[in-house]
């Protein structure tokens, strides 16, 4: 089961960035000893180095990236995944209309002016409906390659929000 991740809101809760990291990728490796003294099979688990390390977000969610989008296709995109946003939100919550009309246009200006550090990733299913998960390969995460993902927090279902900052 995958560890919670903490939430960094920004924009005013509009957005929610997880820091991700590496960790080693663990593979089931379970030997069979047949060869015991008392004629009995036992279970021997390996402990050995990782062979690699994944991206725990990546792992957790089972993300799958996408093809890049240009700038003006990403336009296209951000502008009917905001605008069923707020249709969501004038059904369930319309207290956060005014909040999320004011601050995703500055979430959007800010992932713009990055464009170039974001890649993009869906779950494996890659669902054409689902939303698109950012991830921000910031300029000090260059050397490790450790981005944040990037949710609009109106744009998903989270069942625990104790972890959110």
């Amino acid at each position: 089961m995958a560890e919670p991740h903490e939430i960094k809101l920004r924009f005013n809760g509009v957005i929610g960035e997880v820091q991700s990291k590496w960790v080693p990728h663990e593979d089931d490796d379970i030997n069979f000893d047949s060869g015991s003294e008392d004629g009995e099979n036992k279970i021997q688990e390996e402990t050995k180095e990782p062979a690699e390390y994944v991206n725990d977000v990546i792992q957790s969610f089972n993300y799958v990236e996408i093809t890049p989008f240009s700038e003006a296709d990403f336009n296209t995109y951000i502008q009917g995944y905001m605008e069923k946003i707020k249709k969501y939100l004038e059904k369930e919550n319309s207290k956060r209309i005014d909040n999320f009309k004011t601050n995703a246009v500055e979430a959007v200006k800010w992932i713009l002016d990055n464009f170039d550090s974001f890649k993009f990733f869906q779950v494996r299913e890659k669902n054409p409906e689902a939303a698109i998960i950012f991830a921000h390969y910031r300029s000090e995460d260059i050397a490790f390659r450790t981005p944040k993902f990037v949710y609009f927090m109106d744009g998903i279902k989270i069942r625990d929000t104790s972890k959110w900052l």
